[in-house]
């Protein structure tokens, strides 16, 4: 499927759908990965309705639903179908990095299913990370740490927007994302961009390269940088060292 502001092509989304059998559809509608824009509402819509047309399965992954920064986040898509989505989401971007536990919510025979699964590839399981997460989220610590780091973040991706214009001007374009903990950057000259990749690492930037984003040759380049994890001072260091990669040869 192509992309535009609105998120996913629905409609070619529907073309494909009449002309060979679809299983599944992966989405993150929330904030789209890797450009962070978020599926409008009439399209989630009608992707479901797709879904109970043609009978496949959305894997809906909300990896960072509990950061949106402008207004109230759209309820999943899940929400509204919870018979034909897969909902997945993660608490390392909510808590910590380290924190590797994600969760499920589909039906009953997919989660059996998957239970299954799990017991097989990974019988022990963390038991003890498991039940010290169920009680953070019983006794509201969960909750109360998103609203503080949402402020936080809020307040980190203004400064990186700034810092954005003050060191790049024109020779890049972005929109701050209305929720998420990454921008993503497009170049007007794309030998900027050739040159930020050829010299990030003698300057110890690291990031995924604009190829990795490419799921067709033709699609257009652009860079994933992550602002939630510095404070203005580190942000300004880091996109002055991004700039002076840009003017290495």
């Amino acid at each position: 499927m192509g992309l535009d502001g609105d998120g996913a092509d629905v409609t070619a989304l529907e073309a494909l759908c009449a002309t060979q059998r679809i299983a599944f559809v992966f989405l993150t509608p929330h904030h789209q990965f890797p450009t962070t824009v978020s599926l409008h509402p009439d399209r989630r819509l009608k992707v479901i309705e797709l879904a109970r047309r043609y009978g496949f399965a959305i894997l809906e992954d909300d990896y960072d639903h509990e950061f949106h920064f402008e207004s109230q986040p759209l309820l999943p898509m899940a929400s509204y179908a919870p018979e034909s989505v897969i909902y997945v989401g993660s608490l390392s971007k909510l808590a910590i990095p380290a924190l590797r536990l994600g969760y499920v919510v589909a039906p009953a025979a997919v989660i059996e299913a998957l239970a299954h699964h799990v017991s097989i590839v990974d019988g022990m399981g963390n038991i003890v990370t498991e039940e010290a997460v169920g009680a953070l989220i019983e006794e509201g610590e969960l909750r109360r740490h998103a609203r503080k780091a949402a402020r936080l973040y809020a307040e980190r991706r203004d400064a990186f927007a700034l810092a954005l214009t003050e060191e790049f001007g024109s020779s890049i374009t972005f929109i701050p994302p209305k929720g998420g903990l990454a921008f993503w950057l497009r170049f007007a000259d794309t030998t900027i961009l050739d040159r930020i990749e050829r010299n990030a690492a003698a300057l110890a930037l690291r990031f995924a390269g604009s190829d990795s984003y490419k799921a067709r040759p033709e699609a257009p380049r652009g860079l994933r940088i992550g602002f939630a994890s510095m404070n203005a001072e580190k942000t300004r260091h880091a996109l002055r060292l991004l700039k002076q990669a840009s003017r290495l040869p």
